[in-house]
């Protein structure tokens, strides 16, 4: 399931992710184990927090990582909410163009800026999303945007963010040739 709550028709960040009238959908995709992708900014993480306190099992995933700050650089302190989502054991993160540019824009950089995203949720929560065609990039440019951006990790690192998750997240993906 795929919501949005920001995007491009969204200006802002809507405040129903944690309205009690949202439970019973958010109860029906923890119990069938269905991921939910957020198209949020980082203003919403602290209703999602309400919502993953509250139905601990459900699975979450971030699309453009929730839009952190990633300009201020190490320690990453704009991006401190995203940072505490760590501990929810369901949250998932989608890295995309956004993501990468942001690594190389102020005092960040990728091998700070990813190498803290995978120690703190590790490889096997993070996915690659080539956001195509929305991007103005062809397929191709992201997907060498980010094999060069994420090139520094180790290889197994890498191949759960380009395939593994998403196979996990999504099973059907795994059976494809």
């Amino acid at each position: 399931m795929r919501l949005f709550t920001t995007g491009s028709t969204m200006p802002g960040q809507a405040g129903w992710l944690d309205d009690p009238r949202s439970f019973p959908a958010w109860q029906k995709a923890e119990e069938a184990r269905l991921p939910v992708c957020l198209q949020m900014t980082a203003d919403g993480i602290p209703q999602i927090e309400k919502v993953l306190d509250r139905f601990p099992r459900l699975i979450v995933v971030l699309d453009h990582l929730a839009r952190p700050v990633q300009e201020d650089g190490p320690p990453y302190a704009a991006a401190e909410s995203l940072w505490r989502l760590a501990k929810y054991l369901g949250v998932y993160l989608k890295v995309t163009e956004r993501n990468f540019v942001g690594a190389t824009k102020g005092n960040a950089t990728p091998e700070s800026f990813f190498g803290r995203l995978v120690s703190g949720f590790g490889a096997s929560r993070i996915a690659w999303g080539s956001n195509f065609p929305a991007s103005e990039r062809s397929l191709p440019e992201l997907v060498s945007l980010a094999q060069e951006t994420l090139a520094f990790l180790p290889a197994g690192d890498r191949e759960w963010i380009f395939s593994r998750t998403a196979q996990a997240l999504y099973p059907a993906l795994a059976n494809q040739p």
